[in-house]
Formats: C-alpha cells, sequence, structure tokens
C-alpha cells in the first residue's frame, strides 16, 4: 500500500480516508429557516406608506422613525428600526 500511494502521489492516511467516505444515496437537505422578527406583509405596507407620505417624503429613514417614536404612534415604532425602513427603501 505503502509505494501504490508513494506513485499515486497521496498519503496513506489520504487513500483511508477515502475508502471509509461512504457514497451519499441522497444528497442533505436543509430545514428551512424561519426567522420570528421578519416583518409580515402588513407591516412592511404600512411602514412602505408612512414612508411614501407627503409628510415624510424628503426626509431620511432616520428622521421618519424618530419622529413617529416622538409621536407615540405605536404599531409603526414597533415594526422596525430606522435601518429597517432604509432596507425596505431598498427593495
Amino acid at each position: 500500500m505503502k509505494t501504490t500511494c508513494h506513485l499515486m502521489g497521496i498519503s496513506r492516511s489520504t487513500y483511508y480516508f477515502w475508502q471509509s467516505i461512504k457514497e451519499v444515496s441522497e444528497p442533505r437537505t436543509r430545514k428551512q429557516y424561519a426567522a420570528s422578527h421578519v416583518m409580515s406583509e402588513t407591516e412592511r405596507a404600512s411602514v412602505i406608506s408612512l414612508m411614501l407620505s407627503e409628510e415624510y417624503m424628503d426626509k431620511t429613514p432616520y428622521e421618519i422613525f424618530f419622529n413617529e417614536l416622538d409621536r407615540g404612534n405605536q404599531p409603526d415604532i414597533y415594526c422596525c428600526t430606522h435601518r429597517g425602513i432604509s432596507l425596505l427603501l431598498l427593495r
């Protein structure tokens, strides 16, 4: 075995490792990950409609978020952060 591995240019440990690998009959599938913090479509729609309103049309996501926070509008505050608003604008 030593001579054969030397002629093939591989180490004996590599040969034995290759021998230990079992053939996989079907590929492994990954479990779908569903994050619990992802916004629903209704939340996204409410945030987008807020961003596109005349009042906030020319403001940054940072200004929109903290202006809504100052006003105390609870549903829009807890949907996303100012970074979340930025990401929605990029889509």
